[in-house]
């Protein structure tokens, strides 16, 4: 009785061992999938400084932000004052 104890402490120990290993496995493949390169698509902006941008401009493995805004909407234009403030404070790169 006590062997048959043992070798199925044994099996268990084993089946948790396989599954602890295949789960790392598989979330290291997610974290892969989650990370692949996505090529960015062709566009055009004009960026704060009145200059044409396009995706070649653009810094590859950075994080990008875009904020579309309306030169023309008051509450636009007061959410890129308070962006330019921002930048000017943090050193960020706003094209």
């Amino acid at each position: 009785m006590r062997k048959s104890l043992i070798l199925k402490l044994i099996i268990v120990l084993v089946i948790l061992a396989i599954s602890a290993m295949s789960y790392k496995i598989y979330t290291k493949q997610l974290d892969k999938n989650r990370y692949t390169t996505i090529s960015m698509p062709a566009f055009q902006f004009t960026n704060n400084n009145g200059s044409l941008s396009n995706q070649t401009n653009v810094k590859h493995n950075v994080p990008v932000l875009f904020i579309y805004v309306s030169p023309y909407c008051e509450t636009c234009t007061s959410l890129l004052t308070e962006i330019r403030k921002i930048d000017n404070k943090n050193n960020l790169d706003l094209g």
